[in-house]
Formats: structure tokens, C-alpha cells, sequence
């Protein structure tokens, strides 16, 4: 693979979704190998349980093997479900995570809300469109909050989990993915957004009826 790469090493290699058949430890161990070797930096982990993410870092320990530094997993304004344990498994051990889907794929941009430009993700994922008619409250309410603050909806969710770092005390990076020059411009200016405690307590209270 790193040949058809042209590359020497991965910085990071990830696990996405559980291998029933495959024993943890014979994973952990593999990659723990890779590192060894020098063709892999880092390694972490996708969308696995609490549990298993609890497995994998106590067998590292154990074992003395390399452990993981990341765990990536959705995560934004609307899409908490990881703070019931995930993300405390993430502090206990001091892991990065890499939130996917940071603007709940368009829901936090707000474009959902009227009809959407033709080859945009709900082309393919109509659910979005439910999704975002559901909870259009919500979403209404928090762009508000960014109207107040001059900036946009994107701008506002790449904010949030920036505190939600700093909250937590652990890296926290928004995975983006854009179409054009321009959204990335605009994703990028969030950096320069600066969330108050009080915008943080305001924006937990307006999604604490969250529709699913």
C-alpha cells in the first residue's frame, strides 16, 4: 500500500468499524507492529463502542504495545451522544478526537431549511432534509445566536467543539470536507470565533430538545 502511495509511512492509521472476528489484542498487536517498522506513526480508532475502545488501550497497556492517540467519531451541536461515554473514555486516556460530520452534514448551516442546491449531500441522503425539518427550532435558534455574533452557522458549530476542547481539555478537530475555495475560507475563520461560557450554556439549552 505504501508503495502504490509513493509514501514511506502514514502519519495516522485508524481501525473504522469492529472486526467481530478478529481478537483485540491480535489487532492492537498488528498495529503496534506497524509502528515498530516504521510504516505507520500513529494509530487510533472509528466508530467502536465505549467498551471496546476501554479493551483496546488496557491490552496496549498490558501488553506493552503502542497504543492509540485518536478516536474519530460523529460529533457536533446537534449529535451528542458520545458525551455519554465515548468522550469520557477520550479524557481518561488523554486521546484526540477527530469529530466527523462537524456542521451535521449542512443541518447547522441552515441550508436545509429552504430548498437545497441541486447536487448537495441530501441528493443522497434525503433524510437530511427530515432531519433538519424535525428540528428546525433548533436550528433556526442557533443561527440566530451566529447572526448576533456577525458570523455563520458553520462558523458557529466549528466554534462550539473548539470550546468543547478546551472545555474538555483535549484536542478536539473538526474533519471538514468542502466543495468550494469559499466554504473552506469560511470554515477557517471560526478560528477567530470565541465562544463565552454563557453562549456555551444558551446553545445547550436550545438543543436539549433535539429530535433524532
Amino acid at each position: 500500500s505504501l508503495n502504490r502511495l509513493d509514501m514511506d509511512y502514514v502519519d495516522l492509521y485508524q481501525i473504522h468499524w469492529p472486526d467481530l472476528n478478529t481478537p483485540h489484542l491480535e489487532t492492537m498487536t498488528t498495529l503496534s507492529h506497524l509502528v515498530d517498522l516504521d510504516m505507520v506513526r500513529y494509530t487510533g480508532e472509528s466508530n467502536h463502542s465505549a467498551s471496546d475502545i476501554e479493551d483496546f488501550m488496557k491490552l496496549s497497556e498490558d501488553h506493552r504495545l503502542h497504543s492509540f492517540v485518536t478516536i474519530q467519531e460523529p460529533y457536533n451541536i446537534l449529535q451528542r451522544d458520545i458525551e455519554k461515554d465515548k468522550l469520557k473514555v477520550a479524557v481518561k486516556y488523554g486521546l484526540g478526537l477527530l469529530a466527523y460530520i462537524p456542521l451535521a452534514q449542512g443541518v447547522l448551516t441552515g441550508k436545509y431549511l429552504k430548498t437545497p442546491e441541486s447536487g448537495s449531500r441530501s441528493s443522497y441522503y434525503p433524510e437530511l432534509i427530515e432531519f433538519s425539518r424535525k428540528n428546525e427550532k433548533v436550528v433556526r435558534d442557533l443561527l440566530e445566536i451566529a447572526k448576533e455574533k456577525d458570523i455563520t452557522g458553520s462558523q458557529l458549530a466549528i466554534a462550539w467543539l473548539i470550546k468543547r476542547s478546551e472545555i474538555e481539555k483535549i484536542p478536539i478537530i473538526p474533519l471538514l470536507g468542502v466543495t468550494r475555495e469559499a466554504y473552506l475560507d469560511e470554515n477557517l475563520a471560526a478560528l477567530d470565533v470565541k465562544l463565552s461560557d454563557d453562549d456555551m450554556r444558551r446553545i445547550d439549552e436550545i438543543t436539549s430538545c433535539v429530535v433524532k
